[in-house]
């Protein structure tokens, strides 16, 4: 077996403890086969360091992590990074990091920027992430644009494409609501 064969293998035992509930072990691994670059290893540390149940909590473990992590492209840990500085009072960095993460897909990002754009009085920019969230298949963003386009914000030629919209939206919607009951701000 060669090296990189067997460093896989360490890698896939790792993200085995890890989804197993073994994060004592999970870590440890983790941390054996972190050369300081590698950014799926260390979003796997940042996420061990962030959970308080894994018993291996470290904010600032995590967030040196997912800050690694983030800068080397890693969408989720652009979106932990993001909520850890907002946390912190940190809202022009974290806005950096939505960006990223929303620019990669991921259309939490896309709402939760379109909300925090909002709160500060730029509403262009939150509209273009609103879209951009609905467009990646965000239900909430979905269901704001549905709206809009019902009361006529966009026109009254509009509001047939709202109905379909937030009637199309209804059961996704209602799914989210109950696998995320009071996570969300209104946008």
């Amino acid at each position: 077996m060669s090296k990189s064969d067997t460093r896989d293998a360490q890698q896939q035992r790792a993200y085995h403890l890890l989804v197993t509930g073994q994060y004592r072990e999970a870590r440890e691994l983790f941390e054996q086969l972190f050369d300081g670059h590698n950014p799926r290893l260390a979003a796997y540390l940042g996420d061990i360091y962030s959970m308080e149940e894994s018993g291996e909590y470290d904010r600032m473990l995590a967030f040196a992590h997912y800050k690694v992590a983030a800068a080397g492209g890693h969408a989720h840990s652009q979106h932990a990074l993001a909520g850890m500085l907002l946390e912190e009072g940190q809202e022009d960095e974290a806005i950096k990091w939505y960006k990223c993460a929303s620019e990669q897909g991921r259309a939490e990002c896309s709402y939760l920027l379109a909300s925090l754009l909002k709160q500060r009085g730029d509403s262009q920019a939150s509209d273009f992430f609103l879209s951009r969230a609905a467009d990646q298949g965000h239900v909430l963003a979905i269901q704001h644009l549905a709206v809009r386009h019902i009361v006529g914000r966009y026109g009254f030629r509009k509001i047939g494409t709202g109905l379909r919209m937030y009637f199309k939206n209804v059961r996704p919607l209602m799914r989210y609501a109950r696998d995320n009951a009071g996570r969300h701000r209104p946008v």
